[in-house]
């Protein structure tokens, strides 16, 4: 790949900086956030809006358009046979709060593009769109042509992913910018039911009459808040100043007409770094099973929780989890939502796996230790690891383009987190900023580098030109 090609693209993107910000802060302003069946659209209203708001952009740009299922975006080339796609996702999670900008807008703050979604995934959208403008309009002769492909549920799983692969085919080779890592190869098995009860009110006090944690399934929460009847802060104080110190997650103690409001206040992480979080779910669940509440559904349902999902220990040990292999070592168990009342209890968590993980030794365990604790559990499928060996001739490429862009070759990675690429043989992700800064996607005040949306337009731009040769790998 030529020098001056590498110049050329640089020069492209450094002339149309402001025409991609503007872009991205149009896709931005939508949430976006996939609601299952909501008005009548696979992933709701938002998600199928920030759709049409691509299609426009792309179809402005003269790129060949269709929309699947109302659920799924192609670009393409008008008149090139489609080699290489790259795989985004235009859902993001929900804002919620703490921001310092707004969150549904691109805001610059010195040298960094803030907003929901910049970095998760309607950046690297945005970026991947202007890589196919810019080689074209720099002249190209390439065989081959790339299709950009975009989902609008990867935040929930990726249904939408796995219905399209039923009725069609990829391109052979599949990237997608939506890694933590450099270079990811490998991602984890998963295995993500609902689960939960109901029974009768009960009068016994004192008792946990309310409970709330997390919002999203594949997200460490931050905050989590129970209603005790029947105790006091005074009551409470001394065994949560306790567990304050041994859970890392602060307690906040307010006596109310209503009974006594216990709020818990961790740190909020992505599920694929969730050892830097603090679950707040958890240690309020752990501080709830101390106290000296009666015996009730309620109260035998907090136990249970606090038994199967130990604050801390995040490798599903307590559910009899023990496969491991030498590529991603244990299992993950991050307990994620839940919420609690006087008639009930609904849950989700999130769970990965090693490459070696089957139903036998990792699901159907998951699902025994919650229906032995008295759990309803909804029928739900596993899905098996995702890996790409180190040495496969898509990791050698990328490397190389890697090296001419960021001047350094990355190391492959197994990931606990999860991308469209884990449900496409062969695909592979790969990272969006340089490698140790911490882009605070999920969470409050995400943000991107400018420096690393432009190496990200390049590296597009520069894969695209080496994947659609002839013989490009």
């Amino acid at each position: 790949m030529s020098v001056n090609l590498q110049e050329s693209i640089r020069q492209y993107f450094a002339e149309h900086r402001q025409e991609m910000l503007e872009d991205l802060a149009y896709l931005v302003e939508v949430p976006g956030v996939a609601k299952p069946g909501k008005d009548g659209l696979p992933y709701g209203k938002e998600c199928y809006e920030v759709m049409l708001r691509f299609q426009t952009i792309a179809q402005r740009m003269g790129f060949v358009t269709a929309i699947h299922d109302d659920a799924v975006l192609t670009v393409e080339y008008p008149d090139k046979p489609s080699q290489l796609c790259l795989m985004a996702h235009l859902d993001v999670v929900d804002a919620g709060d703490g921001w310092d900008t707004p969150p549904y807008a691109v805001t610059q703050v010195d040298d960094k593009l803030c907003g929901r979604g910049v970095t998760d995934d309607k950046g690297p959208a945005i970026a991947a769109l202007y890589a196919m403008k810019a080689v074209q309009e720099l002249g190209c002769d390439l065989p081959y042509g790339v299709q950009l492909w975009l989902g609008t549920a990867e935040e929930i799983g990726s249904p939408d992913l796995k219905h399209y692969l039923k009725n069609h085919t990829m391109p052979p080779i599949v990237l997608t910018p939506d890694s933590m890592e450099a270079l990811c190869t490998g991602e984890s098995a998963k295995h993500r039911p609902d689960f939960g009860g109901k029974w009768e009110p009960c009068v016994a006090c004192p008792q946990v009459v309310y409970l709330q944690g997390g919002k999203v399934r594949n997200a460490v929460p931050g905050e989590s808040e129970a209603l005790v009847e029947g105790l006091s802060a005074e009551d409470v104080r001394p065994i949560a100043e306790e567990w304050a110190k041994e859970s890392e997650v602060a307690f906040q103690l307010e006596d109310t007409d209503k009974g006594l409001m216990i709020r818990a206040i961790g740190r909020i992480a992505h599920i694929g770094i969730a050892e830097q979080g603090r679950n707040a779910q958890t240690a309020l669940i752990a501080l709830l099973s101390k106290l000296p509440l009666a015996d009730c559904p309620a109260t035998r349902a907090i136990r249970d929780l606090a038994r199967l999902f130990p604050h801390g220990d995040m490798t599903g040990a307590a559910m009899g989890l023990t496969v491991e292999d030498h590529v991603m070592g244990k299992c993950r168990v991050n307990f994620t939502t839940c919420y609690l009342d006087t008639e009930g209890f609904r849950g989700q968590f999130d769970s990965r796996g090693p490459t070696n993980a089957t139903p036998e030794n990792y699901s159907l365990v998951i699902d025994k230790a919650l229906r032995e604790a008295g759990f309803t559990v909804a029928a739900s499928e596993m899905d098996a690891a995702h890996y790409v060996p180190d040495d496969a001739p898509i990791i050698r490429a990328m490397q190389a383009i890697w090296q001419q862009v960021w001047g350094y070759t990355p190391k492959p990675e197994f990931s606990f987190a999860g991308t469209y690429a884990h449900y496409v043989d062969g695909a592979i992700a790969y990272g969006i900023a340089a490698p140790g800064v911490d882009t605070l996607l999920h969470k409050a005040n995400e943000f991107l580098p400018i420096a690393d949306f432009d190496r990200q337009v390049e590296l597009c731009a520069l894969t695209i030109a080496r994947m659609c040769q002839e013989k490009p790998l």
